[in-house]
């Protein structure tokens, strides 16, 4: 067959299996992308649904997508444990649950199922919490390609209106690339609006420094990760080894700003692992303070061969001092921090000069 004849058997054939070209009476309507309505129509018909509740306080509420990350071995199981539980009870010790009981699916690529038993050995969890693990018979790749297909089947089977997923780092070792971690949360967002569900999902956060407040910034593949999320929230470690809960992201109130009062806990281990409310407290009283070390790096440089003069150090203290003290207190509780810095290792006496160190407790003199 000549090359001629082999070109025109493949248009012949292309011709054959086209689809037609409808006319105008074989015209398909097409769905229209947009509905349109004027602003104060949106808002009365607003006002005629059903008010939004919350799932578990201002943190999660009904049809939300959120987020709830923290550092490593801060307890995000055992909290998205205990609000799974709580909102299964339709109630809660620690935070405001305004819906009724209800079924929650609790997607954990955490634990095995004998950690799971010997952490929560001596709890009773009601019958509409359902844990969900992967099959044994499933393959990593076969897994990550149908994981939002897998979920949407077993919210179906279900019925359940609330997921929570542990966690999404296991998903892939890419969620921090902004290309998969978009892939994944469009998935998930696309099973909320579909399904009219709300989902929960635990997220990583690289080494967080326990004196700073707690940010957005600092969960993993936050800038792609956050944009998809109706809210924000993270587990943050208290001076005093407990943990404390802080809104970063939210559509439904305001967000908490340095003066605002945040929920701190302690974990109790009996009779089962699980967070118990103490109180409220702003983040400053929370936080661990500044290690000294770093503290005096932040206002010199400290690399330079020159030791720093006692009186200029002083100032530089002094002038980080936000207090309502006077300028002599603040003097004073300057030279007892350099002293105390001293004493503890966090400052040479190398690093400085002319050092005499006044508090009114007591006097010392230290030759460089």
């Amino acid at each position: 067959m000549t090359e001629e004849k082999q070109i025109q058997d493949s248009i012949e054939l292309l011709e054959q299996n086209a689809l037609p070209i409808p006319d105008d009476g074989d015209m398909v309507e097409q769905i229209p992308l947009f509905s349109s309505s004027d602003m104060q129509s949106v808002i009365e018909d607003g006002k005629k649904k059903p008010p939004i509740h919350r799932l578990w306080g201002d943190f999660w509420w009904e049809n939300e997508l959120v987020f709830l990350f923290a550092d490593n071995g801060i307890g995000k199981s055992i909290l998205a444990t205990q609000i799974a539980y709580d909102i299964a009870k339709g109630k809660s010790e620690c935070s405001e649950v305004e819906m009724p009981p209800q079924a929650v699916l609790y997607f954990d690529f955490e634990l095995s199922d004998r950690q799971l038993a010997r952490r929560y050995k001596n709890a009773k969890f009601p019958k509409n919490l359902v844990r969900c693990t992967i099959s044994e018979e499933v393959d990593s790749e076969e897994f990550s390609m149908n994981v939002i297909d897998g979920i949407r089947s077993k919210l179906l089977d279900t019925g359940a209106k609330v997921m929570i997923l542990d966690n999404l780092s296991y998903l892939s070792t890419q969620t921090a690339e902004a290309e998969y971690a978009g892939v994944i949360m469009d998935g998930l967002t696309r099973l909320k609006r579909e399904l009219n569900i709300s989902i929960m999902v635990i997220a990583h956060t690289p080494k967080i420094e326990e004196w700073k407040p707690l940010s957005k910034t600092n969960m993993a593949g936050s800038k792609i990760l956050s944009n998809f999320a109706d809210g924000v929230f993270a587990i943050g470690r208290t001076r005093n080894g407990g943990r404390y809960l802080k809104l970063l992201k939210t559509r439904m109130v305001s967000e908490p700003d340095e003066k605002s009062l945040l929920p701190y806990f302690n974990i109790i281990s009996e009779p089962y692992l699980h967070f118990e409310k103490v109180g409220d407290e702003t983040e400053k009283k929370l936080l661990m303070g500044k290690p000294a070390k770093d503290f005096f790096t932040s206002i010199w440089d400290r690399d330079t061969t020159s030791p720093i003069p006692l009186n200029e150090l002083v100032k530089l203290i002094i002038s980080k001092d936000n207090s309502k003290n006077t300028i002599k207190a603040k003097d004073g509780n300057a030279r007892k921090r350099i002293d105390r810095a001293i004493k503890y290792g966090s400052l040479r006496k190398d690093e400085l000069k002319n050092v005499f160190l006044r508090s009114e407790e007591h006097t010392s003199e230290l030759q460089s």
